[in-house]
């Protein structure tokens, strides 16, 4: 059974439409017959099913993400094979990606409310030694509530079509990535809170602190290069947030925060100090308002001034000049005698 599996049944799965699709499979909305509920059937492509390690893998990972059990993750109900198609069953989260979210603007409490709950989340699958590994904002889906849900958590991943990935080589999203990612290392929880300081940079500026016009220019970026401070990117965000990135986007994992616990107190403190003005500062991606000013004015010249005007002699100013002269033409005819 290949190609768009949309109006097909499989086992007592009817299928209804396609959610997203990438180079590790696809994901579709089903009816599940028995439970009488919506649910999300991610199936694993067949060219990763042909491969054993890959199929393996995905076995592993969908049994421990099955294990977890938070709020703020998306539930994993199990796996089934049918037809020749291995097929992860969770929750089907109604409601809109975080990066639809942010397009459409968020305020800067519901910003900082969204990380916390994040962070949380990811702190608890950490505890169990699950690690994302690609955490960012089209793999967390924002239910009518406003809760966030994290997708994709320790799965094999459903990759986004992105103008910077890199398929067959690096597994997630460039812009995303931790240096150690990019160095082929092991990821553990450290590169998710590099990822998760990413994506509040996204959120608090509208824009990806190490997105570059190239792919080698962004991996640079990632790997050298340190992002503005959010304040110099939007005077209005308060200076404390300075530190937090300071600690996720550290480039050696030993000086970041070491566990996702310590993010979200911070996290915390800098909500509990902020003042009804500021929670309410929109902020939308691609849009960074008072940037924009900044950056203007930073960049644009100051205007030349008038050139000044010859100054008019009036008619005191003549009579002073005209005495002066009598005084120096007396004094002559008084030293020549």
């Amino acid at each position: 059974m290949g190609g768009d599996l949309t109006g097909r049944t499989v086992l007592h799965y009817r299928i209804l439409d396609k959610l997203g699709e990438g180079g590790m499979g696809a994901v579709y909305r089903a009816e599940d017959g028995r439970m009488k509920r919506t649910v999300a059937l991610k199936f694993l492509a067949p060219a990763a099913l042909s491969d054993p390690s890959a199929h393996k893998r995905f076995v592993r990972e969908a049994q421990a993400a099955g294990l977890l059990d938070h709020p703020n993750i998306c539930t994993v109900y199990g796996m089934e094979e049918a037809d020749g198609l291995s097929f992860i069953v969770m929750t089907c989260v109604e409601g809109l990606t975080l990066a639809q979210k942010m397009n459409e603007g968020m305020t800067l409490g519901e910003i900082v409310d969204c990380v916390i709950a994040i962070a949380e989340a990811c702190g608890y699958a950490h505890g169990r030694g699950i690690v994302h590994r690609d955490l960012k904002a089209a793999n967390i889906i924002v239910n009518a509530l406003g809760t966030p849900k994290i997708t994709d958590f320790g799965l094999a991943r459903v990759e986004d079509r992105s103008r910077l990935t890199m398929p067959g080589t690096l597994m997630g999203t460039i812009t995303s990535m931790a240096p150690e990612q990019l160095m082929a290392e092991d990821a553990d929880r450290r590169t998710d809170i590099w990822a998760l300081g990413v994506l509040l940079y996204e959120m608090l500026t509208g824009m990806r602190p190490f997105e570059r016009p190239t792919l080698d220019r962004t991996m640079q970026a990632i790997l050298h290069e340190t992002p503005p401070s959010p304040r110099a990117v939007d005077p209005r965000l308060p200076g404390e947030f300075a530190v937090v990135f300071e600690r996720c986007l550290a480039k050696a994992r030993s000086e970041r925060y070491q566990h996702m616990d310590e993010l979200a107190v911070d996290l915390r403190a800098i909500r509990q100090r902020l003042i009804p003005s500021q929670e309410e500062i929109l902020i939308q991606r691609g849009k960074t308002g008072q940037a924009t000013a900044v950056t203007q004015t930073i960049a644009k010249a100051p205007p030349p001034l008038p050139a000044a005007k010859p100054a008019r002699l009036g008619w005191p100013m003549l009579v002073g000049i005209g005495a002066v002269a009598v005084a120096v033409i007396v004094l002559l005819i008084w030293l020549s005698k």
